[in-house]
């Protein structure tokens, strides 16, 4: 046997027992299945923009559709909905509400840590859009209405409990940054261009083969 083979033979021996001894743990991990998952979670404004220093960001929720590939990787589908309420008119205009709706792409993984618990390194790409209204009339017939755009980015990590082997529990950090599409004068042009929030999450998944 040559030094290339036994070098090679070297390597795979651990790895095929570590794939042995992951099976064994959690064999929901090499099979295909799709899960869904949704979701509350408490938004928190960082950083000097306009969110951060003009609005209030009381709640969120966010629903997740995803596909679990062999060997851990999973892709997916994402919705995640914020709301935001000015409350320095003079630093974001004068509206009364924002709805925040982003629509992502996720690419992940999963890292078993016992046949009970795994987390879950999650990248997420999405479209979002501030949807803005003020209400002039107080009836809904004095309103109008405009949008912003931003494309996000977010990087997640979910921690997982399995109650059975279809449910899990879920907490989940994740750091979000909105780079937006907002125009405004030059001299203020970096306090709109970005919003960044830090998010704690609390949910439940569910699979489905």
């Amino acid at each position: 046997m040559n030094i290339k083979a036994t070098i090679l033979l070297l390597f795979l021996i651990p790895v095929l027992q570590l794939t042995a001894q992951e099976s064994d743990q959690d064999e929901i991990i090499l099979d295909e299945y799709t899960t869904i998952s949704a979701g509350l979670f408490l938004p928190i404004a960082t950083g000097d923009n306009f969110v951060s220093k003009g609005m209030n960001v009381p709640y969120g929720f966010d629903i997740n559709f995803d596909y679990h590939f062999r060997f851990k990787l999973f892709v997916g589908a994402r919705y995640q909905y914020l709301r935001a309420n000015p409350e320095e008119v003079s630093l974001v205009g004068n509206f009364d509400r924002t709805n925040v709706n982003l629509y992502g792409i996720n690419l992940g993984y999963t890292v078993s840590i016992s046949d009970r618990w795994n987390i879950q390194p999650v990248l997420t790409y999405g479209v979002t859009t501030y949807n803005n209204k003020k209400d002039f009339s107080g009836d809904g017939r004095g309103r109008i209405k405009f949008s912003d755009d931003a494309t996000s980015y977010l990087i997640s990590v979910n921690l997982n409990y399995k109650l059975n082997a279809k449910t899990h529990l879920f907490f989940k950090p994740e750091y979000r940054l909105d780079s937006t599409e907002i125009k405004a004068a030059d001299e203020i042009q970096q306090f709109f261009e970005s919003a960044q929030f830090l998010n704690f999450q609390f949910g439940l998944r569910m699979k489905f083969l």
